[in-house]
Order: C-alpha cells, then structure tokens, then sequence
C-alpha cells in the first residue's frame, strides 16, 4: 500500500513538473480581439519562441504592451522612418500595401524615425487593431516572443 502511494505521488510530481516544462518552451497566448485578423482570429492558440535576436519586419510577435500581452506584426524596425499618407503606410518611401485604406495614421501622421532598439508593431486588421499608432514603438525589451505556429 505504501508503495502505491509512493508510485501515484512520484506519478502526479512528474507530470506537473512535465506541464510547466512544456509551458515555459512552447508559450502559448491565447489571441484576444480582432487586431490580427484573418491571419487570427479571437481564441486562437498561438505558441511563441523566446526571442533570441531581433525581431524582422513582417515576423508576428507577443509584446508586453502595459500589463498584458499583444500579438502584432513588425512593420518598422530600428532606424526605419515611417508615415501614412492618403491612407497608405510607407515605410523607408516605400509603400507597404494592405487589403485596405488605413482609416487612422495615429502618430504616423508625421514621419517617425525609429530609434535603437525600437520596433513599430501593428495589426493586420489595421483599422481594427490598437497598436504602435496610438502607443508608440516598442522597445526590445518589450518584445517577449517570436510567434511560430497556431494551435489548433
């Protein structure tokens, strides 16, 4: 009997300890809203890789944005100068083409030029989405993980 026991509590101690070891790898957030529309959608379950150098621009990431987790897209990345102009985001002059007019610049109105260790997030559902237009960029630190899959 005393073995029994022995054998369930050495059970339920592995398995926990297997749990938070899976969680901590893969980081798994839950997509809230609609920012990131259709590439997610609200309940989705994506899993993310700790970062271990900068982010590009067009990587989707997890950042720390006040006290919760977001999932954006990386528009700009450090020394990039950015602006919407006519409903069109231009990025280094260049046009960077979305499914639709861009209905609020935010702080693009102007050109902003990102600093060291700064990066421009936005959503993909671009007239639905709270992001680097009304926040600001984002520093590195900031920028918890890279998104590498969906859950299904």
């Amino acid at each position: 009997m005393k073995k029994t026991i022995v054998l369930y509590v050495s059970f339920i101690a592995a398995a926990v300890v297997a749990f938070f070891i899976l969680k901590a790898a893969l980081n798994p957030v839950i997509v809230t809203g609609s920012s990131m529309y259709p590439t997610y959608k609200s309940g989705d379950i994506v899993y993310g890789k700790r970062m271990i150098e900068a982010p590009s621009k067009g990587d989707v990431v997890v950042a720390r944005s006040g006290g919760s987790k977001i999932i954006k897209r990386v528009i700009g990345t450090p020394g990039d100068d950015l602006v919407i102009k006519e409903g069109k985001l231009y990025v280094n002059n260049k046009e960077k083409t979305f499914d639709e007019s861009i209905e609020d610049a935010g702080i693009l109105k102007t050109i902003v030029t990102l600093n060291e260790d700064e990066y421009f997030l936005m959503g993909d559902n671009v007239n639905n989405s709270a992001d680097s237009r009304r926040v600001g960029p984002f520093n590195i630190k900031d920028i918890l993980y890279l998104v590498e899959s969906k859950g299904e």
